[in-house]
């Protein structure tokens, strides 16, 4: 269960001990209920007015006890969520393979953990209270007479068992829905980025039904789901009403006049059969929603197991420093096609290496294989002239062609919550020659969602500044001064070759001259 994998594992048993304590409010009234109505045949006032007493102290204390309860049963949803949440962003961030498009992440994130969170977390803890419920009900029932609550008991039982057939049809067209909502969550998302296009060649329409018979799609799987769930409820609903209420009471009037059973002791067994019966309804009720979040919690566990034994972690400290890297008769497939194959290549520490060659050659791949953020199809990757498939990310600086930009400060843009000076800030600002746009708004001037406030040329400087204040020691640069006037993409190139770094950079836009400033020219489409 998800609650007993918690890290506040003593909130979650306290939380468990006040329901079982609460549990027992059911079995009181039961005892004050039979109590009034045998002092009523009886027709004993003072019995009567001493239940009456006994009972209104005792409620008062269970509410006491309820609101303790409720306290610490939503202090524990609050911190599972908090912590789920927590490890699913974790793995998401090392491990998703959608380096792209992370439209089934955000899906699984906004989704899917909504409905683990009510039809997984929340239903664990009810379960739990409802169980204790049913358990002191019997317990307590069968004090007053056996076979009545045997009756009752069994009564409860017969559409429990009916109700476990079922699971596998529920976790079927679970698994339907969740694949059509993640479909429909990525259609949706490509829509809503082309709007744009789909304005600029008026196909408003054929779009709008486009979207709007993919939401059909998942809104049938959800209603297929749903109506499952719910017909297999009502089913259920009706059995139990036929074992769990006509036959126990004809066993209970059966047993008042044949052996004579008292009235308020058969009352207090109809009252604390519905301690019984009701909360194992509802436990079938809510094990049936529960069977629908299998995959989501089964998805959870393994991202905890990897995040708990770090199974992502790059060991930077094991990493000698570097002086070369080789590409051994490196090729790289592409929908079963070669981009390019047998290719030999070499960088030198303080190398500046300059990719050319035409759009759809290859040359961005190629830095995404020397980052090894993609896998080659063939060859061997060397590092200082040893084998080495993966944990060197801290080595490289990325300058991408389409800046990553956070909804935060331009400072926060730059170091990414990594602790630097203002002293080590101003540096790669003046290097990024983003001096200006500093002396205008300050380091803490919000970029805005998608870096709206800033034109082009300047988010691209920051992506510059986020690689160079780091300084380690190979930096990759995929058509950085695409966004820049002709004079700062000069300063920024000049600066880049002649720091100390190694420097492997993707262009189309170079001069002769510019040429011979680098160590190496590699044109991809010679491969």
């Amino acid at each position: 269960m998800l609650i007993f994998k918690s890290k506040h594992k003593l909130l979650v048993f306290l939380t468990i001990f006040l329901m079982a304590f609460h549990s027992l409010n059911n079995v009181f009234l039961a005892v004050i209920i039979s109590q009034m109505i045998d002092a009523a045949v009886i027709g004993s006032m003072q019995s009567f007015l001493i239940s009456a007493g006994i009972g209104l102290i005792g409620f008062l204390f269970f509410m006491v006890i309820g609101l303790l309860m409720v306290k610490c049963k939503t202090m524990t949803i609050k911190t599972i969520n908090l912590s789920v949440k927590e490890t699913m962003i974790e793995d998401i961030v090392y491990n998703s393979k959608n380096t792209e498009d992370h439209s089934a992440d955000l899906s699984f994130m906004t989704n899917d953990l909504k409905q683990l969170e009510t039809k997984g977390i929340e239903a664990e803890l009810t379960i739990i209270q409802l169980a204790f419920t049913a358990v002191f009900g019997l317990v307590a029932a069968l004090y007053y007479d056996i076979w009545i609550t045997l009756a009752f008991f069994v009564g409860a039982f017969v559409p429990a068992i009916l109700s476990m057939s079922f699971q596998g049809r529920i976790e079927t067209s679970s698994k339907q829905w969740q694949q059509s909502n993640a479909t429909y969550t990525n259609r949706l998302k490509d829509y809503f980025n082309g709007i744009e296009t789909v304005r600029t060649y008026q196909v408003e329409d054929r779009v709008i039904s486009k979207a709007t018979e993919e939401a059909d799609k998942m809104e049938d799987s959800l209603m297929k789901m749903n109506q499952t769930v719910e017909s297999i409820n009502q089913i259920v609903t009706t059995t139990a009403m036929i074992f769990s209420v006509i036959m126990p009471f004809g066993v209970g009037v059966y047993r008042i006049i044949q052996y004579g059973v008292t009235l308020g002791s058969f009352m207090a067994i109809v009252q604390l059969s519905n301690s019984i019966t009701n909360p194992i309804i509802q436990i079938m009720e809510l094990l049936n929603g529960y069977a629908t979040t299998s995959n989501i919690r089964e998805r959870y566990f393994i991202a905890k197991e990897r995040t708990e034994k770090k199974l992502y972690t790059n060991d930077a400290k094991n990493i000698p420093e570097f002086s070369s890297i080789k590409l051994e008769e490196l090729g790289l497939k592409f929908k079963e096609q070669f981009i390019f194959s047998d290719v030999d290549l070499e960088i030198q520490e303080k190398d500046k290496v300059l990719v050319i060659g035409p759009s759809g050659s290859g040359k961005s791949s190629l830095l995404r294989i020397i980052q090894q953020t993609l896998p080659i199809s063939e060859g061997q990757y060397l590092y200082n002239g040893e084998e080495c498939n993966n944990g060197l990310m801290q080595q490289f600086s990325l300058i991408r062609q389409q800046p990553l930009i956070f909804n935060d400060s331009i400072r926060y843009n730059i170091t990414l919550g990594d602790d630097f000076t203002d002293e080590e800030v101003m540096e790669a600002v003046h290097l990024a020659q983003l001096d200006d746009v500093i002396a205008e708004n300050g380091l803490e001037y919000p970029v805005g969602d998608n870096g709206r406030n800033l034109s082009g040329g300047q988010l691209q400087r920051i992506e510059i500044a986020r690689a160079l204040i780091r300084k380690r020691p190979i930096i990759l640069a995929d058509e950085m001064t695409s966004a820049l006037d002709e004079q700062t993409a000069s300063a920024v190139r000049q600066t880049l070759l002649e720091i100390p770094c190694t420097l492997v950079e993707v262009s189309h836009k170079f001069t002769k001259e510019e040429l011979k400033e680098y160590t190496q020219v590699w044109d991809v489409s010679q491969f």
